[in-house]
């Protein structure tokens, strides 16, 4: 090998171009001007890494593009161009399958992926190239081997059963949201209703139900990831013994009825960098339920802000949300403690009802408590609750506080302090 090696250098001395995937030396090395491929079996010496040289069909291997970068690792598998540094993937065109988890930023390869777009066909069984027309034909699909659903913008016609399955359903991330409209399916009456199992929905338009437009149940575990949950007639999403984490997910403008747009009963809720607006009934309730509530607009609703109803686990945690414009703030039948909050303008004074207050801004009577205090939030507008320059919040939450950014993911603290409620004005 090592003669080979330095016949192989002597011959560059007068060949303006290497010939390509030629293998490495033992150690790895290359002639001058080339590097080693070591995705190829064996490692070959190509031009550049990233050429799509040194392999049959020309190409990379899947979900781990070869480039200026080097070999990305699977949790950052995109090469930045500009920084020319590994990072996740942002939208489904990053990724060699087209199937994006914007969620946790990584590529999902083909083989584990079931493809849906409106012009589909449900015969199949949801390839790339023969995609199914339907969520739910593509959830009665799922297994262990292919558990990612993607879903091609457009409008849908469907909802979805699912029992005991895990699986991902996510949409293009492209400027766009996937967007299911609702029928009735199997005699079900919501658009989406999960039954056990560990299901992700990101990037997606749930509009509509009979009744609430999402059920969870039998001990599931949800998130929704930058979606949407609207236009239901009696509530948004109604969760039962099970967990729900929203992440910079709205639900708003339930269509009738007093239900909560999130009503949470005997299991857990994460609600983060998310909003619930415009429902007759209550923003949020929960009952008998753990929760973790930090960032959030609550904002125009009939009822109350925020709702606690029975006994309050341990662990539970209610800090820099605004709620505002809402029948009343926020109602408690425990000691609970909300902190670093806006209150303002939920009907008449009290804002609060059984529920403690530290570090938070109120539009009329401030509660005992530290660091509360009246004033004026100064919001941008009516219809943008981010605060300016003006607002009595800036700087006033609380020293201590850890939470390290705000509802559009800005750092926090800002200034010299830390703002009340889910802004941190910029």
């Amino acid at each position: 090998m090592r003669t080979w090696a330095i016949a192989l250098i002597a011959a560059g001395c007068y060949h303006a171009n290497f010939a390509e995937n030629v293998p490495c030396s033992a150690d790895l090395h290359c002639p001058d001007g080339q590097v080693c491929d070591i995705t190829h079996a064996p490692p070959v010496c190509v031009s550049s890494l990233g050429s799509g040289t040194g392999f049959p069909d020309g190409g990379g291997p899947p979900d781990s593009p070869v480039s200026a970068c080097g070999i990305c690792d699977p949790a950052k598998p995109v090469c930045d161009p500009d920084s020319t540094t590994c990072r996740r993937c942002y939208q489904d065109s990053e990724c060699a399958s087209d199937v994006c988890s914007e969620s946790t930023g990584t590529c999902i390869a083909e083989s584990n992926a079931l493809y849906v777009r409106p012009s589909g066909d449900d015969s199949g069984t949801c390839t790339r190239t023969a995609p199914c027309a339907t969520i739910s034909h593509a959830v009665s699909l799922v297994d262990a081997t292919r558990y990612a659903i993607k879903v091609h913008d457009g409008d849908y016609d469907d909802s979805f059963v699912s029992t005991g399955a895990s699986y991902l359903v996510s949409g293009e991330a492209d400027g766009n949201v996937g967007y299911i409209s609702f029928r009735a399916f199997g005699g079900h009456d919501h658009l989406a209703e999960i039954q056990g199992g560990t299901v992700v929905i990101e990037e997606l338009m749930l509009d509509g139900g009979h009744q609430e437009t999402m059920r969870v149940q039998g001990g599931a575990q949800v998130t929704l990831f930058q979606s949407e949950v609207l236009h239901s007639p009696v509530g948004g999403i109604d969760v039962q013994g099970s967990t729900l984490d929203l992440e910079q997910t709205d639900v708003h403008d339930t269509i009738g009825g007093t239900a909560a747009a999130i009503n949470v009963e005997n299991g857990s809720v994460t609600i983060r960098g998310s909003v619930v607006y415009a429902v007759p009934g209550a923003c949020v309730r929960v009952s008998g339920a753990t929760f973790t509530i930090e960032n959030s607009f609550l904002v125009g609703c009939g009822a109350e802000g925020f709702a606690q109803l029975g006994v309050v686990p341990a662990l539970s945690v209610f800090q820099f949300n605004t709620v505002a414009s809402n029948g009343t703030g926020a109602t408690c039948t425990a000691p609970v403690t909300l902190r670093n909050t806006i209150f303002a303008n939920n009907g008449a004074a009290p804002q609060l009802a059984g529920c403690g207050a530290t570090y938070s801004l109120f539009t009329d009577v401030a509660p005992a408590g530290t660091g509360n205090l009246v004033g004026n939030p100064a919001f941008v507008a009516t219809d943008d609750d981010h605060i300016t320059f003006q607002s009595a919040a800036r700087n006033k939450g609380d020293p201590a506080s850890t939470l390290a950014v705000d509802y559009d993911g800005e750092p926090r603290p800002h200034g010299a302090g830390y703002d009340i409620g889910a802004d941190e004005q910029y």
